[in-house]
């Protein structure tokens, strides 16, 4: 199994532990063939770890306002070039990614943090998904 796929894996199962109000949802997967044709049609490219993710789930709401995964889309509250896939920690910081696939950038009230690789992203909210769950014990 994959990095993502364990990531995936241990994300659903802290979220099916804490979900005593059904406040995490996880949508169907995405086809590899359904990744590449909407990479196609928008010219931008999706990095790898982001499409395994999408593999396994095309949208999810993680614990209510932890986190939400979708497909990249246009807003107007990102620079140019980039696509947000992603709202974190429900105050209105944006998860983006790169047209170019190249950058993973969030974008928090004027305050931009890049990351390595989608796998740390993950890292942060299985942090907070732990702590969640302590809390619950």
């Amino acid at each position: 199994m994959g990095k993502i796929s364990e990531k995936y894996m241990e994300i659903k199962g802290l979220c099916d532990r804490l979900s005593e109000n059904d406040r995490s949802f996880f949508d169907e997967p995405m086809k590899e063939e359904e990744i590449s044709a909407w990479e196609e049609e928008k010219k931008v490219e999706i990095p790898v770890q982001y499409k395994e993710w999408l593999m396994k789930s095309r949208k999810c709401d993680i614990l209510g306002t932890v986190a939400s995964f979708y497909l990249p889309r246009e807003s107007e509250f990102i620079p140019e070039g980039y696509m947000k896939i992603g709202d974190l920690m429900g105050d209105g910081e944006k998860l983006c990614i790169s047209n170019d696939g190249k950058r993973l950038v969030s974008f928090d009230h004027g305050e931009e943090d890049e990351y390595e690789e989608f796998a740390d992203v993950l890292d942060l909210i299985i942090e907070i998904l732990q702590m969640e769950a302590e809390d619950n014990d």
